[in-house]
């Protein structure tokens, strides 16, 4: 049930098709995407579409209702509620029948050819020049057209009809649905089946890995592939799959069980998210289960490094080791790789929509990687703009930048906390450090600011130059509403990284993920502002901090947190003094650091001899259950009792251990499932921790 996977979750999805639906500290947000092109079109009014917003989330709120309905049922009271406020009026989107994504058109053909009949089964969306179409393509075949509805498709809403039946019971009858909800309903049919359709949704993109694109596929008489793809564990099998190991050896694939299929093409189906052209060559072994075979391959293929060690250990709920595949509630599978001090390692800067699967494509080698610090989300990026619905000039454009100080070769920012910070020396060792803002200058399109730590949150007016950061924020209450006006009477500029957002005479609201430079009037050279006191200037920002700690490092990012510093654990106190309960801090923060609960888990460590150590624990499945911070500490100390450093970087979906072979990427954890992603398959991340191992 949805309200078993609440527990501390800060923001909770609803995603289906044209509506997204965010619950924030429990205050939702509305999306509908047809609601949205009609205000665009002038076709209803903003109050219109409020009204209708309200209307939604009411019905999504009552928890008592909705956690018992299926997507597709809550889907159809969305619409039902839609067509209250306008109709049938929706916007016009012409959907060509083009096939974009995977397309088994050879095999559709050639099963057509012995049919005497098709059943079509078309999406409530699909207009008349659609259906057209389709007709012209089986103008020789007797066609029973069926519209589905909202709740998807239902071979029931197939009507009887004498002759179809004669064509079903001879084998003569194909069933083509165009439509998403054919991934579902297309299962132990009697007839051979096809659908045509994009997976958008969460339930029918696990089903097609996650491929984007308008598909064409083959669902075989009596095939049910939704038993093998589970919502909060990895898939077994998936029309992806089947569809690259179709088009390698032929039909003859479709009448082979799972474990046959196993047996048979095992090289094919270790590493499942891949297509069939785009295998690891793993060192052979041997293993009693499947996953066992995995692991044994796995372990075979980092035993060629001699000085990295790979590791996936099972604890119980006492941290004795136990066989992982003896699923039970208080289970917890952690997967660690330690890598020699000096090793070949960078940050990588993604762009919050890849995956490590697509940005490691073009890259050559064997490397490790893992997750690695918080960033902006879709869901934070709400949240921020509707504190500032009425400054429109402070609000943010599709940001998905990393979240707290970052240097490199090119850029530095400042600490916006006290929070754990991972640092490359020069020399290729590590640092774990906690940077602050003591001394540095910032330039301002070619005037140089002198600062310390005297300038930072002071409240005095006659200083030329003040530094906010959210950390002035500490000791104050508030949630998701939470905002504090800096800089009365004021120039400031606010800044996210070195980007400048906004510049204003007067006032702004100081931001959960930026600084404001704030400037007594008159000492910088600033154009009059608008009406509300904006410019636009152009100005560019460059920052350097004075710190002996950071004076060898060539790469360093903040933000995580630090659960074992110098050999010493952290306590409450410690978490406090790094900044996570500001409430400006838990604005970006995915559940509440104070409560002790278990979620996926990502952190690096350093051990007594400056080895590098990634750990990530597996959770939210029946066979791990995550890990609360002191979990860590302990799992930490168990593998490797002389660890030093230890520090939490992003987790829950985003958490993640793979390896990429000369561009070919595959997991060796378990992600947990994300809007974005299915069970299993690595998400979109902004940052990346990559150590090359040859």
């Amino acid at each position: 049930m949805r309200s078993g996977y609440r527990q501390d979750t800060i923001y909770t999805f609803w995603l289906y098709r044209e509506y997204k639906l965010v619950n924030v500290r429990g205050e939702w947000m509305a999306q509908d995407s047809c609601a949205e092109e009609l205000l665009a079109a002038g076709k209803i009014t903003a109050q219109e579409q409020d009204a209708y917003y309200s209307e939604l989330i009411r019905m999504i709120a009552d928890s008592d209702t909705t956690d018992d309905m299926g997507t597709e049922a809550i889907y159809a009271c969305f619409r039902r509620i839609y067509r209250k406020h306008f109709g049938d009026e929706r916007p016009v989107t012409e959907k060509e029948p083009v096939v974009s994504g995977m397309n088994q058109r050879d095999l559709f053909m050639r099963r057509l050819q012995s049919m005497r009949s098709v059943i079509l089964v078309l999406d409530e969306t699909a207009e008349k020049p659609m259906h057209d179409r389709i007709l012209q393509l089986l103008r020789d075949i007797r066609v029973y057209t069926v519209r589905m509805d909202e709740e998807g498709f239902d071979p029931e809403m197939i009507p009887y009809d004498t002759a179809l039946q004669e064509d079903i019971d001879e084998n003569r009858c194909l069933l083509l649905v165009c439509g998403e909800g054919g991934f579902t309903g297309c299962r132990d049919l009697c007839i051979d089946s096809f659908v045509c359709a994009e997976a958008n949704s969460y339930g029918t993109s696990a089903l097609v890995n996650g491929r984007k694109g308008k598909h064409l596929l083959y669902v075989p008489a009596g095939t049910d592939l939704t038993k093998y793809v589970r919502l909060y564990e990895p898939s077994e099998l998936t029309f992806s799959q089947l569809y690259e190991l179709q088009k390698e050896y032929g039909e003859g694939i479709y009448g082979m069980s799972l474990q046959e299929l196993r047996r048979t093409y095992p090289d094919d189906l270790v590493n499942i998210y891949e297509d069939l052209g785009r295998r690891i060559a793993l060192p052979a072994a041997a293993g009693d289960t499947w996953e066992q075979y995995k692991q044994a391959r796995l372990q075979a293929y980092f035993n060629q490094f001699p000085d990295v060690t790979y590791r996936r250990v099972c604890f119980d709920g006492s941290f004795a080791e136990v066989s992982a595949e003896s699923e039970a509630e208080d289970h917890m599978i952690v997967h660690t790789v330690c890598l020699p001090q000096g090793s070949s390692t960078e940050i990588i800067q993604g762009d919050g929509t890849s995956s490590l699967r697509q940005i490691m494509r073009s890259q050559d080698g064997d490397w490790v990687l893992s997750n690695f610090l918080f960033f902006m989300t879709p869901k934070l990026l709400m949240l921020y703009n509707q504190q500032r619905h009425d400054r429109p000039e402070e609000q943010l454009g599709n940001e998905r930048g990393h979240l707290d100080y970052m240097k490199t070769a090119d850029t530095e920012s400042f600490p916006l906390y006290r929070k754990a910070c991972f640092g490359i020396r020069e020399d290729g060792s590590y640092v774990f450090i906690h940077p602050e803002i003591r001394h540095g200058h910032v330039n301002v399109s070619g005037a140089e600011f002198v600062f310390d730590d005297t300038c930072v949150n002071t409240f005095d007016d006659e200083r030329d130059l003040i530094i906010y950061t959210p950390y002035l924020s500490m000791g104050e209450e508030g949630g998701s509403e939470y905002t504090k006006e800096v800089g009365h009477g004021r120039v400031n500029i606010v800044l996210v990284q070195d980007k400048v957002i906004a510049v204003r005479h007067g006032s702004v609201l100081l931001p959960c993920i930026g600084t404001v430079l704030s400037f007594r009037e008159g000492v910088l050279d600033m154009p009059v502002g608008d009406e509300n006191g904006y410019c636009y200037t152009g100005f560019k920002v460059r920052i350097h901090l004075d710190d002996p700690l950071l004076s060898s490092v060539r790469t360093a990012y903040g933000g995580g947190m630090m659960l074992i510093h110098e050999g010493r654990e952290f306590t409450m106190q410690d978490l406090e003094r790094e900044g996570w309960m500001c409430p400006l801090s838990v604005q970006t923060q995915d559940s509440a650091v104070e409560k002790p609960v278990r979620h996926p888990r990502t952190a690096l460590g350093q051990r007594a001899d400056g080895s590098l150590i990634i750990m990530v624990i597996d959770g939210r499945y029946p066979g791990s259950r995550g890990a609360n911070y002191k979990e860590m500490c302990t799992a930490a100390r168990k593998l490797y009792p002389d660890i030093r450093e230890l520090m939490n970087v992003d987790g829950g979906a985003s958490a993640l251990l793979g390896i990429s072979v000369n561009g070919i990427f595959m997991e060796l954890n378990r992600p947990a499932t994300s809007a974005s992603n299915p069970a299993g398959m690595a998400r979109a991340v902004n940052t990346a921790l990559a150590v090359r191992i040859r």
